[in-house]
């Protein structure tokens, strides 16, 4: 029979845990609360641009269309996302879910990474830092390939941290960084990281020879995983052509010709904001950054070349155009494994609950002023959309918010704006052309700008296609159509070929009359449309078509 004090013995281990304020128990408490808390942010924050894009190349992907090969690898592991129940808005959703598994994965082998400077509480501590930075917290689940890529590199991170320098650790090591070039080509942007742990195992192995080996084939596996993944990717995605990809393709090598300018710069930040950004919801790991070269004394050389090689991704904004709130998920995880030993400075003056309980305060303050509102926006946007059409049909939009759709637009970000204005193709107007795109989502400025006459963001043949065939029919939702002011008249070119329904009032179409709530075929050409009446009055494309839903609201995207 146990005795009474082994009884007692698991009691007072617990009871131990609780009196040690730096125990590891306190961070990895306060990773578990931010983790539910971002388990709730997964349902209620809208869904990002980005978001839209990547999950429509998702669908262009399992539906048979070709997709570029590059970065879109990670898409493969969420091919049966398409096949869940609900509205795009809720499977991207799920797709949000399964990203907080590479999270989980990323946060796990950061710990296991700083372990290597500090011990298991200043490892968790590191973890909790990386978490909690505002931007990380918002995004570290994001529907993109930021989250996967910082797993996959970090846990290459962790294998060349701790294991034996032989021809295993270059093989996992090399066939990680493949696939994490396969995954994002920013993945270039650790080989800081890389370099510096590589110094550090370098000094430490007793057989230099092997060791040198072993460092060298890392970057030649990494190079033989990308050309072999990248071919049996590429062949496996081949398909026809549909939708913006059949016709911007024109833009794409313009803007590719000068994808070194976009991606790279010299300067002022672009995204400066962001940076502010950053630092206003992360003041915690800021702290720690401005603390690192104070808290770098007593290390050894190799310590501080390899501390030094994590921490410079940290100046990548300077020079780094991609710099978005989500990007700041897949660099702030070496930065966080760098700042264990500023935790390890604070730690000789604070205790590990104290600064626990910080930095997850901070964390909870832009938990608690989330938006939660406009998610449902788009929901009703989507459920107007889609209600409209028994068919896939052509669009133009933002981001691909409505993926079940043919999108002839490329994304409208300032890269893509940059490209179709420089290639100086009219794409829009040619998309008209070569079939009809009854439906037009205005979510974004440039579309609610140029309806109101500015062309900056449309070249001038685009910008009158636009404005001459397109009537607002419910909020954001844009149809086909025409409208002819009271006694006046219309013969611009009808560029949308298909039924049309009279509203407000009748016309005289081709001289025709024609009463309202009449439904008639157009063809694509010139139509004359005359009103004799005391209001305006339009054709708008569709049999009759009803909103489902009123969407009398402003607001389809948070600003990150």
């Amino acid at each position: 029979m146990p005795s009474i004090a082994g009884l007692n013995r698991p009691a007072r281990a617990i009871r131990s845990v609780f009196r040690d304020a730096d125990s590891a128990f306190w961070p990895l408490a306060g990773i578990a609360i931010l983790l539910i808390a971002q388990a709730t942010i997964i349902v209620t924050r809208a869904i990002n641009w980005d978001e839209f894009i990547h999950y429509g190349i998702l669908i262009d992907m399992v539906s048979g269309q070709r997709v570029s090969a590059l970065q879109t690898l990670w898409q493969r592991v969420f091919a049966w996302l398409p096949t869940m129940p609900g509205d795009t808005i809720d499977r991207i959703r799920y797709g949000r879910a399964g990203m907080l598994a590479f999270e989980l994965l990323t946060l796990t082998m950061i710990a296991a990474i700083a372990r290597r400077f500090t011990d298991h509480s200043g490892a968790a501590m590191g973890a909790l830092a990386w978490l909690s930075a505002g931007y990380v917290l918002q995004h570290g689940f994001s529907f993109r390939a930021d989250p996967v890529v910082t797993a996959t590199l970090t846990t290459a991170l962790a294998v060349l941290a701790w294991r034996k320098l032989d021809a295993i650790t270059a093989l996992i090591v090399g066939a990680l960084l493949g696939v994490a070039g396969m995954l994002t080509i920013k993945a270039v942007l650790y080989a800081a990281a890389f370099a510096g742990l590589a110094c550090l195992r370098w000094t430490e192995a007793e057989r230099k020879a092997s060791a040198t080996l072993t460092l060298l084939a890392i970057p030649i596996l990494a190079a033989l995983t990308f050309a072999l993944i990248h071919e049996l990717h590429a062949s496996a995605i081949a398909g026809q052509v549909r939708g913006a990809s059949a016709i911007t393709s024109a833009s794409s090598t313009a803007l590719a010709d000068n994808a070194w300018h976009y991606v790279f710069f010299i300067g002022r930040p672009n995204n400066l904001g962001f940076v502010v950004g950053a630092i206003s919801t992360g003041l915690g790991l800021f702290a720690m950054i401005l603390a690192f070269p104070f808290a770098l004394k007593g290390r050894s050389l190799h310590q501080r070349i390899a501390l030094i090689g994590m921490i410079a991704i940290v100046a990548t904004p300077a020079f780094y155009e991609n710099t978005a709130p989500y990007y700041y998920t897949f660099m702030l995880a070496p930065v966080a494994i760098a700042c264990v030993v500023s935790i390890d400075l604070a730690r000789r003056k604070v205790p590990a609950m104290v600064i626990s309980a910080l930095l997850m305060s901070l964390a909870i303050s832009v938990f608690a002023h989330e938006n939660r509102k406009i998610i449902s926006h788009q929901k009703r946007i989507d459920a107007v959309a889609t209600s409209l059409f028994d068919e896939r049909v052509a669009y133009f939009d933002h981001a691909d918010a409505l993926p079940g759709f043919d999108k002839m637009n490329p994304f409208m970000s300032p890269w893509g704006i940059r490209g179709y204005l420089a290639n100086g193709r009219p794409i829009y107007s040619t998309a008209m052309r070569q079939r009809p795109v009854p439906l037009l989502l205005a979510n974004w400025h440039p579309f609610i700008s140029v309806f109101a006459g500015e062309e900056k963001y449309f070249l001038p043949e685009d910008a009158k296609a636009i404005r001459e065939n397109y009537v607002q029919f419910e909020g954001p939702v844009w149809l086909a159509g025409k409208t002819v002011p009271a006694h006046g008249s219309n013969n611009s070119e009808v560029l949308v070929p298909g039924p049309y329904t009279l509203r407000g009032g009748a016309l005289t179409i081709d001289g025709v009359v024609r009463k309202e709530g009449d439904v008639l075929n157009l063809d694509r050409g010139h139509h004359m449309l005359v009103n004799s009446g005391g209001s305006a009055a339009s054709i708008v494309y569709g049999n009759r078509l009803e909103a489902v839903d009123s969407l009398n609201f402003s607001g389809t995207w948070i600003d990150f």
